[in-house]
């Protein structure tokens, strides 16, 4: 199988990672404020989800989970639950690298962000076919570094979300022509 990871020799480090996440995901189009939850009714989580997303792009929202504020990461890890295709495809580079930080806060968010990213969720089932048609394949290679860096930290990584780092390479692999994001056209 043919994969963008490096050799642990080629081992990649922290902020080169931030680097092309943040230089992949620059001109992403904020979704709009109908996009970040389906339907806001009674349910108190998708408010809150709402409420903590609305009108801010994923910089912003960044730069709002950047404290090491565990009640905070919290709402943004529930959020993560409550929002649409296009909002997590849009808020998808500020929970990667805020989830890089590698403090104890982030470890929760991590974790969630990793479920709701793996092509066989227990949680939100066959809805990653529908996030890679979002992203562009520049995007999706910077996720599968995020993935890499992540895995050279964590031992059980594999077992854990092998499954989605397949899943991902195949999204970059049947890619075809020039980069492009497909959720734009």
């Amino acid at each position: 199988m043919n994969t963008p990871f490096r050799r642990p020799s080629d081992h990649l480090d922290s902020d080169l990672v931030r680097q092309e996440i943040a230089h992949a995901f620059r001109d992403t189009a904020y979704p709009g404020d109908d996009a970040i939850v389906s339907i806001r009714d009674s349910d108190i989580s998708k408010d809150e989800a709402y409420d903590l997303l609305h009108g801010k792009t994923w910089q912003e929202t960044l730069a709002e989970m950047l404290p090491l504020d565990h009640r905070r990461l919290c709402a943004f890890e529930d959020s993560l639950y409550h929002i649409t295709i296009q909002a997590f495809a849009y808020y998808l580079p500020a929970h990667l690298l805020r989830t890089l930080d590698l403090d104890s806060a982030s470890l929760s968010l991590q974790d969630a962000l990793l479920r709701r990213l793996s092509a066989s969720s227990i949680y939100i089932p066959s809805e990653m076919p529908f996030v890679a048609e979002r992203l562009t394949v520049e995007q999706i290679r910077a996720m599968l570094h995020y993935f890499e860096f992540v895995r050279s930290l964590d031992s059980e990584f594999d077992e854990n979300y092998g499954g989605t780092i397949i899943f991902w390479t195949e999204q970059l692999n049947g890619r075809s022509g020039p980069d492009h994001n497909e959720g734009d056209q």
